[in-house]
């Protein structure tokens, strides 16, 4: 039988799933709530900690295995596993998958009894991710310089305007990967120096090879000329790529000569499916005193406000930029070409999802049930600039060089709570447990301050202050969720029949954010959610 402890009024900040049917609060005495035995098990089972899981190329993890035979009694167990993207290693109850190339392995485990389970294990590389459909993004922070507006070609004779900026372009590494579009910052500093700057460069992995499209050309948007010569003799251009219909450019690209485009090897537009609209964001420079011929305002990119992402994704900037043919004084922003203004639409990967809910733990004789395996598990991977790493040592440059991607993890885990031997009675006696409900707001608040994760009302995230949805993803269900806040401390009681054995088990749960590393950059106790109660003979 199983227990929600969802009595009391609760102040909405976290959605946790209703799994199975719930006691009414209320009623059975000073238990708060009568509950309702389980049905027993029935056949043979195999139970795995997950039933898919993630591993990066030269990294490992672990996977429990529990196999049962139609008593409830544990049995061995044994696994084929034949793909050659991982080793699969058998030490007791559990086995180690260590990853060697990016791919599939499907591990087949097979009960002495005959009960099967498959799991099946991702292999992946670390620094890159599929946002959808086959495309791929990864972070660059190294650059080439297309233009700086400190004269005579760079040299250094004098500013050319009021502001100090440069233009530069991500070095892709080639073999596939394309930039969206070139960065222009204020101030003169080498970004290949300072590495405090990052862009994202994306490659086409799909079957039909059709999310990226080379542009068909290209629109003028600013270029440095005045009267038919370069300010100061310093070449550079702005330019908005022209895609071709059924996809969209993500920002703008920079040319180092005046009048002439950049290569459409510079860049690719991306599939409309896997963008979404982005908002202006804020002014970055403009080209006041330059002199030029044109006008030149050049802003960020913001969430879109008007569209909400859909479960299991969010929106996440490329590092682009966008600009407007207007005065530095007026900075009107609709004036910016909204084909040049997109961001991506990512599809948060699933990297880690947990067994079966039908599973139900029962006592096969009169001692404890021992749990040894996670209720359920679930990990989704999101790009970094989405969390927070508290870990001064971990920069920018360390990020991109070491874990461009964190994984956000729930785990609900089996416990024992307390049990009553009340076999020698001749009265029913009763099993009390205390236990807590949600996350102390002290936790919480640690949580959100360090990883930069808040919990919405309708039981949403928001990373890095950017809402994302992957409340389903993580195991919650909406349509069926309550909320918490403060930690409830709650009694309940069972009465034990006499010549009984009883038990009560209790679910716990935590949101951990791992770095690519194994590192916690964050963990998120939650006090104990569920309580299961487990009789023999029944």
């Amino acid at each position: 039988m199983e227990q929600k402890i969802l009595c009391g009024a609760v102040k909405a900040l976290f959605a946790v799933a209703l799994v199975g049917a719930l006691a009414g609060c209320g009623g059975g005495g000073d238990s708060g709530g009568s509950l309702t035995p389980a049905p027993a098990a029935t056949a043979a089972a195999v139970i795995t900690s997950t039933s898919t899981e993630s591993v990066k190329v030269g990294g490992s993890t672990s996977i429990t295995v529990d196999a049962f035979d139609a008593n409830g009694k544990r049995e061995n167990f044994s696994f084929t596993s034949i793909q050659p993207n991982a080793t699969v290693v058998q030490s007791g109850g559990t086995l180690t998958v260590s990853g060697l190339s990016v791919g599939r392995q499907i591990i087949d485990i097979t009960s002495a009894s005959g009960a099967k389970k498959s799991v099946t294990v991702d292999i992946y590389d670390p620094l890159t991710m599929d946002i959808g459909g086959g495309l791929m993004i990864k972070y660059v922070n190294t650059f080439d310089q297309r233009f700086i507006n400190n004269g005579f070609a760079g040299i250094g004779f004098g500013r050319v305007g009021d502001h100090d900026y440069a233009a530069w372009h991500p070095r892709t590494g080639g073999n596939g990967w394309y930039a969206l579009g070139s960065y222009i910052r204020h101030g003169w500093d080498d970004v290949n120096a300072t590495r405090d700057y990052a862009m994202i460069v994306v490659k086409d992995t799909s079957a039909t090879h059709d999310r990226l499209a080379a542009p068909v050309g290209f629109n003028l948007v600013w270029s440095n000329l005045r009267g038919g010569s370069p300010v100061f003799f310093t070449d550079a251009s702005v330019w908005a790529p022209q895609c071709p219909a059924g996809y969209v450019a993500l920002g703008l690209v920079v040319s180092d000569k005046s009048q002439v485009p950049p290569s459409s090897e510079d860049v690719r537009c991306v599939k409309s499916e896997n963008t979404v609209p982005a908002k202006v964001g804020g002014w970055i420079i403009d080209d006041r005193g330059s002199r030029a011929d044109l006008d030149l305002t050049v802003f960020n990119l913001d969430q879109p406000d008007n569209v909400l992402p859909e479960e299991g994704t969010g929106f996440v900037p490329a590092g682009t930029v966008v600009a407007a043919r207007t005065p530095g004084s007026v900075q009107d922003r609709n004036q910016v070409d909204a084909g040049t203004a997109h961001m991506l639409r990512v599809n948060f990967p699933v990297v880690r999802s947990g067994d079966s809910r039908d599973y139900e733990p029962r006592l096969n004789g009169f001692a404890p049930f021992e749990p040894r395996v996670s209720r359920s598990v679930a990990g989704v991977r999101v790009p970094f600039p989405l969390v927070k790493d508290p870990d001064p040592a971990h920069t920018l440059d360390w990020k991109i060089s070491n874990s461009p991607f964190y994984t956000i993890v729930r785990e609900e885990v089996y416990s024992s709570g307390k049990a009553l031997d009340n076999r020698q009675a001749t009265l029913t006696g009763t099993l009390a447990y205390e236990t807590e409900a949600g996350w102390s707001q002290q936790d919480y608040s640690k949580f959100t301050q360090e990883v930069g994760i808040e919990m919405t009302t309708g039981g949403d995230f928001k990373f890095a202050s950017w809402e994302v949805k992957v409340s389903v993803k993580l195991g919650w269900e909406q349509s069926t969720a309550t909320t918490y806040s403060t930690v409830e401390r709650t009694t309940y009681t069972w009465p034990v029949p006499p010549g009984t054995f009883a038990q009560v088990i209790q679910v716990t749960s935590q949101m951990r954010v791992l770095a690519e590393t194994g590192h916690d950059a964050g963990v998120l106790p939650m006090k104990s959610n569920i309580m299961k109660y487990l009789q023999y003979p029944r």
